[in-house]
């Protein structure tokens, strides 16, 4: 799948459009002849961890390839990782799949139409459906400013602006697409602790390392 880019400041720019980032499994859904495969960013299959999302996606008459972010939702319908994790081992939780892509169409490579363009043409193949557990993931056209103040009104991970004209770059993390988070956060890795030195018991400090 096509990568964001971390920024830090959300924007108003009516050349780009601002979706809800989700706090979820990147997932590319792809649907032959009413089989459905279900793949991880990087193509682990999650058609036994989801499969009533592979199940529902049955319903799709056309061959098609989609890119969205699989979520459970608590009961007051915010999207906690942590439940995510949880749903793999007890099933347990309100599983969703937001679609923002859509990459082909029946055979048609649809990656170098702009993003607008392929969203209308998702928008127009979901209207077909009766979903329960899938869903369109909208988007506003312009005011990214307030979009990120109601996702930290809402207690959301934060928002991801998309340039409208953009195609779809296969596989690269482009500054076409950019995510903006509300707490921004990076991840280390462990490495190992000192002695402890002094009144201090058990270790002195956590060793990080970090990717460059």
């Amino acid at each position: 799948p096509m990568l964001a880019t971390v920024s830090e400041k959300p924007f108003d720019d009516e050349e780009w459009i601002f979706e809800n980032k989700y706090d979820g499994y990147r997932t590319i859904a792809v649907i032959n002849e009413q089989e459905v495969d279900l793949f991880s960013r990087n193509e682990i299959s999650f058609n036994t961890n989801f499969k009533p999302i592979a199940e529902e996606l049955k319903l799709v008459d056309h061959n098609v390839v989609l890119d969205g972010e699989i979520v459970v939702e608590n009961d007051a319908g915010k999207a906690d990782f942590q439940l995510l994790q949880n749903y793999m081992k007890t099933g347990i939780g309100n599983l969703k799949y937001y679609v923002f892509d859509l990459l082909n169409l029946d055979g048609n490579d649809l990656t170098e139409l702009s993003l607008l363009e392929r969203k209308e043409l998702l928008k127009i193949l979901f209207n077909k459906y009766s979903f329960s557990n899938v869903f369109y993931s909208e988007h506003t056209i312009g005011d990214g400013i307030k979009q990120f103040e109601n996702a930290r009104k809402s207690n959301s991970e934060g928002i991801i602006a998309k340039k409208a004209n953009s195609s779809y770059s296969i596989g690269n993390r482009s500054t076409n697409w950019l995510k903006i988070k509300i707490s921004n956060e990076e991840g280390a890795i462990i490495m190992g602790i000192t002695e402890p030195k002094n009144s201090r018991k058990y270790f002195g400090a956590i060793l990080l390392g970090q990717y460059k």
